[in-house]
Formats: structure tokens, sequence, C-alpha cells
């Protein structure tokens, strides 16, 4: 119900409120239904620094990577392992 939810709100107001309802299981529904843009997004963006470095002394895990916009920071749970700072 609440993907439907998502989807169909018509205000600002019921949009604040849906996410507010949904937030304490947000990530885990995502996950659950295959949502993998965060997985790709660290992929992507390893592949891109590591590229970018290529050739030179730096590593990819020189960058201090700030993980913010939109979601709640699933991307930088993935870039953590992988020893960039956060």
């Amino acid at each position: 119900q609440i993907w439907k939810n998502a989807l169909t709100t018509s205000s600002l107001e019921e949009n604040k409120q849906l996410y507010k309802e949904w937030a304490s299981a947000y990530d885990k529904d995502l996950t659950e239904h295959g949502y993998d843009a965060p997985k790709v997004s660290a992929v992507e963006l390893n592949r891109a620094l590591t590229g970018f470095c290529a050739g030179t002394e730096r590593q990819p895990q020189d960058f201090t990577i700030l993980d913010v916009g939109s979601g709640t920071g699933m991307v930088a749970e993935l870039l953590a392992p992988m020893g960039y700072r956060l």
C-alpha cells in the first residue's frame, strides 16, 4: 500500500506525511523490492575514480566522499567498506 500511496500523493504535505510514516522501513522496503541504485552508484563511482587515478600516484580512496542530496546514506554504507573516507 505504501508504494501505491507514494505514487499518488497530490500535495507536499501528503508527501511529507507519507515519508514520515515510511522512514523506519524505507531502506528495508527498497532492498526487498530489488532497488539497486545505491550499489550501482557505488560501483560506478569507484570505477570512475579508478580511471581518473590511473597513471598517477593517487588512489580512489584518497578522495573524501560526501553522500548527500537524496536517500538515506545507502551509497555511503557501500563505499565505506571499499576504504573511502566519508
